[in-house]
């Protein structure tokens, strides 16, 4: 929702770069204040991570981390 309105993510975009450099393993998830838009925004923030060179997100499983 922050996305939506006001183009805010979490961390901030300037600090994907920095992600990629140091291989944090990166979560895409929401909150659940406003069910109907819990996905909203995943496809934006998604090309933002993959503008800054991350190719690739995590899940937890029951058999430990998947990466995507």
């Amino acid at each position: 929702k922050s996305f939506l309105e006001k183009g805010i993510t979490y961390p901030d975009v300037k600090f994907f770069p920095i992600i990629k450099t140091m291989q944090i393993p990166v979560i895409l998830s929401s909150d659940c204040h406003y069910p109907d838009k819990i996905i909203e925004g995943f496809d934006s923030v998604y090309l933002l991570m993959k503008k800054a060179g991350i190719d690739n997100i995590v899940q937890m499983s029951d058999n430990g981390w998947i990466k995507y």
